[in-house]
């Protein structure tokens, strides 16, 4: 309106501030709502199209167990290493051999034990770092148990790496 070369402005009208902060509130409420609609979709869509990540086949360990029994057929037979007959008195038992791996390995069985059945009834088992000339010559106590006077056993020397078990017995 103009009235004597005066313009009047007129005021917008404001709203009250608990209706204006209510409004405020509402808004942030449907922003939030719908941003979370919008991330789960965004994340559901990427959650059905991927592929899924398929876990290493972990064997069971019975059946690592019977395989290894069928597969330790091909390992030699007791009776073709080095045996020995345990007397009283004897305290050293001289050991030589030849080394590929990390370790050279020393298991002494019983005759009556076959290693490849039961490999934990060794009396002995160590493994020592292989020398750089890939050739070792030491010697085991026997003077003390678990050795039975005039006991039959036999020597088994192998190779072993830093992980896994011993192989290559000779």
């Amino acid at each position: 309106m103009v009235r004597d070369n005066t313009i009047i402005i007129k005021e917008k009208e404001s709203r009250p501030k608990k209706e204006t902060s209510k409004v405020n509130l509402r808004r942030f409420q449907r922003i939030i709502f719908l941003s979370v609609i919008l991330l789960t979709s965004v994340g559901l869509f990427f959650a059905l199209n991927m592929k899924p990540d398929i876990p290493p086949v972990v064997p069971n360990l019975l059946e690592v167990e019977k395989n290894e029994q069928i597969t330790n057929s091909k390992l030699p037979p007791p009776g073709s290493f080095q045996s020995f007959t345990y007397i009283k008195g004897t305290e050293k038992l001289p050991v030589e051999g030849v080394c590929k791996d990390a370790f050279y390995v020393v298991l002494i069985y019983p005759k009556s034990i076959d290693y490849r059945v039961s490999a934990l009834d060794a009396k002995y088992n160590t493994a020592t770092p292989c020398p750089k000339t890939g050739r070792f010559n030491t010697t085991i106590n026997v003077s003390s148990p678990p050795f039975e006077e005039n006991g039959h056993y036999y020597l088994i020397r192998g190779d072993q790496g830093k992980k896994g078990s011993w192989y290559n017995p000779y």
